[in-house]
């Protein structure tokens, strides 16, 4: 849990840990995923809520394990495709 503390980017050593479960970094003044979020493959559950995000990235597809996605809150016009890869996704909260 990394929520409210005015980070602007989320740190490139989040992205070196791969067992990594839940991921909690609402809040905050994000503007963008970086792709590296690809590495985080099992992942259950992200909250990126009240952030600054205006992008999906594609790569988000390969968290086929995520459970729980919570983007609300955010600048986000545009639900990629890729998505609908995400074959254990319960809940999406836009």
């Amino acid at each position: 849990y990394i929520s409210s503390n005015q980070i602007k980017i989320i740190p490139n050593v989040i992205f070196q840990l791969t067992n990594l479960n839940l991921f909690h970094i609402s809040r905050n003044k994000i503007e963008v995923i970086p792709i590296e979020i690809k590495n985080l493959i099992n992942l259950k559950e992200i909250d990126l809520s009240n952030n600054k995000i205006n992008l999906i990235p594609n790569e988000i597809e390969n968290l086929t394990n995520l459970i729980r996605l919570n983007l609300s809150s955010n600048k986000i016009q545009f639900i990629p495709i890729e998505i609908g890869k995400l074959i254990n996704l319960k809940i999406l909260i836009l």
